[in-house]
Formats: C-alpha cells, structure tokens, sequence
C-alpha cells in the first residue's frame, strides 16, 4: 500500500526481498512490521560460496524428486503438499534454479536490515536443512527489536506448521500494528 502501514513477510528466498522492501525510502516510513520466515540476510551458505562458478555444472534436472522433498518439506507425510512441491519444481527450469541458488550465495541485504526502525519477527524452522540457525541470530545482531520464535519444522514451516505460522504472525501484527491504533 501506499502511505498506509503494513506489514511486509519474507519466506525464504524472498527474506532479502522483503527486507530491501521495508528498508526503502519510500516505504520504511510504512513499515510497521518486518517478518522473515527461514530467511537470510546473506549467503546462509558461505562454505559454498567458492562453488557459485560449479552451480552450472549441476544437473538440477536429475536430482532426486525425495531429496527435494526432505530438504524443503523434511519428514513430512503429508502426500498433497509432497506432490504440490515436486509439481512446482518439475514446472521451473534448470536455469531458474541455478540462478537462485547463485543469488542466494551472492545477496547481502545485512546494511539494509540495520535501517529498519520496525519490529522484526523471524521464524526460525528447528528442522531446516536450508537456511541454518544462526541466521536468525544474525538478523536478531543486525536489528536488536528481532523476536526469534522458533517452530519444529521443516524449511518451509508455513506450508507445513500454517496454524502455528498463522498464530504468531497473527499476534506479532496485534502487538506491533494494532498496538498504535492502525
């Protein structure tokens, strides 16, 4: 919206997204909350970072349809979100792939982050096999108003914690936005 508050949530990939969102001139003056779920602010991979050139040489096309699952969705047996992840991902193309992954080990959003006045709320996934822990302990470094809140699952925790998911960002709005009156 325009001129009006709002709320700007990040899962994931688009975190840094979000975060560039809230921290912008235009709207930080906005922003009345910030909520990043299994984020980053930068690469949550540096060990890989020497192997961005290599990304290219993956065959993303052949990677086991299970290994997708276990790393987005972990031990889920809920077979329609199961099926739901691998038809989104048959649909995207080797080179929509490795062009994320390459932005993902490339991004650095941390300086905007530190220029955000709003409340912070990061989802933390207790299961990612993704995005490790310590980058909500970054974001909570970069932006001391971050509340961690941790939730036992996977790297997609909206899709498969929704009504845990829904709770807390449900009561960080009312803390942080209805709590002024908007």
């Amino acid at each position: 919206p325009r001129e009006r508050p709002f709320a700007i949530l990040g899962e994931s990939f688009s975190g840094p997204l979000a975060v560039m969102l809230a921290a912008a001139p235009a709207h930080a003056p906005w922003c009345r909350a910030l909520i990043l779920s299994a984020s980053f602010v930068h690469n949550p991979l540096p060990a890989f970072a020497h192997l961005k050139s290599l990304i290219d040489l993956v065959p993303i096309d052949l990677l086991p349809k299970r290994l997708i699952v276990d790393y987005f969705l972990g031990d889920t047996d809920d077979e329609r979100l199961m099926q739901q992840l691998l038809n989104v991902s048959a649909r995207l193309a080797p080179a929509a792939w490795r062009a994320r992954v390459k932005a993902a080990l490339a991004v650095d959003v941390a300086p905007a982050l530190q220029n955000i006045a709003a409340p912070v709320l990061y989802l933390r996934a207790r299961q990612d096999r993704l995005v490790p822990p310590t980058q909500a302990e970054l974001v909570k470094q970069l932006a001391p108003q971050t509340q961690i809140v941790d939730v036992d699952a996977p790297h997609f925790l909206l899709q498969v914690a929704p009504r845990r998911a829904a709770q807390e960002v449900g009561d960080f709005i009312v803390q942080t936005m209805l709590g002024e009156g908007e």
